[in-house]
């Protein structure tokens, strides 16, 4: 049995996940930036380290801060998120 619920998204969970997002981005670019330091590629400068580190995800926060109420306004006229809850055993349909 198939269960559907819209959820609206409050201002904390977008803030969460764009705090995640920045986060993992800022993992991803850590790792790619070693990877290329060790293989002589790219050269560190701190200047590089503090923009990545600090800037990008106090970006990502602010964006989702001044962009709330674009996300608010259209996760409404969407009806709100699609959220898919599968209880019981699944059946297998032929």
């Amino acid at each position: 049995m198939k269960q559907q619920n819209r959820v609206q998204l409050s201002f904390t969970s977008i803030l969460k996940i764009f705090g995640i997002y920045a986060l993992a981005l800022n993992v991803f670019f850590t790792i790619m930036f070693l990877l290329f330091f060790l293989m002589g590629i790219e050269t560190p400068t701190p200047s590089n380290f503090i923009v990545s580190m600090i800037v990008s995800p106090f970006l990502f926060v602010l964006f989702a801060v001044f962009g709330y109420p674009f996300f608010a306004l259209f996760n409404r006229v969407r009806g709100g998120l699609l959220l898919k809850v599968v209880r019981g055993s699944v059946k297998n349909v032929n």
